[in-house]
């Protein structure tokens, strides 16, 4: 800081000096003037100081003020490590294809995997991996039920032929429900069934070497008794 408390000479008329001889030919002014207060003396230490004091100060441009420098070292080095071009940041967007855009999302996979691959267990196996659009037909559920009966079955199903309307491994037919077809096994035939035995009817047939007598031979009725000798 300068001074602020220099004093001027006070003194009344003109200053008044003395010559003085020196012994060396010369000759010295002495201040003689009655002075009602001495002022100071102001030196080169004095100036340097104002000059001092004048360069540390900003030069005053019209239209500005001044103000305190609250520019701290941390917001100087935030700056400084800032890339040049740099932008305040962007919600990137996946389907954004301009590359020019700084929405744009470099060195996209053409596929994403599935976090967790899927496994596939049941009547039909298999895996899937996520890396790629897969369609998976799932089967229409088929209900059953037998024919006779009236509610659908659930779980684990065993049907037997009564269940869906089919006749036993083992039963019978009328004579009259057979119309064409091979026998693997003997055919019976039944007199007592019907009244008359037609010519189309199955009638039981013997052979043999033994003659039959006529009126005692058992024979049942519709059979028919070959003789050979």
């Amino acid at each position: 800081m300068l001074r602020e408390d220099f004093k001027d000479d006070i003194f009344a008329g003109a200053r008044k000096y003395q010559i003085v001889k020196n012994s060396d030919g010369t000759v010295s002014f002495i201040d003689v003037t009655e002075y009602t207060q001495e002022g100071d003396a102001i030196g080169a230490a004095e100036f340097n100081q104002i000059g001092q004091e004048v360069n540390g100060k900003v030069e005053k441009i019209a239209g500005k003020g001044l103000s305190t420098n609250d520019y701290t070292t941390d917001e100087k080095n935030k700056l400084k490590n800032i890339a040049a071009g740099a932008e305040v940041n962007v919600q990137s967007d996946w389907n954004t294809t301009d590359t020019g855009s700084d929405a744009y999302i470099k060195n996209k996979p053409a596929s994403m995997k599935n976090p967790a691959a899927l496994t596939f267990t049941g009547g039909a196996t298999g895996s899937y991996d996520g890396s790629s659009a897969k369609t998976v037909a799932i089967p229409t559920a088929v209900r059953v039920k037998g024919n006779a009966e009236t509610t659908y079955r659930t779980g684990d199903i065993n049907l037997t032929p009564e269940n869906i309307g089919a006749a036993p491994s083992s039963h019978t037919h009328a004579a009259s429900n057979i119309s064409a077809g091979t026998l693997g096994g003997a055919v019976v035939a039944n007199a007592s069934a019907v009244a008359t035995l037609g010519t189309k009817q199955v009638r039981n047939i013997y052979a043999g070497t033994a003659a039959l007598t006529d009126g005692s031979s058992a024979l049942p009725t519709g059979d028919i008794y070959i003789q050979y000798e």
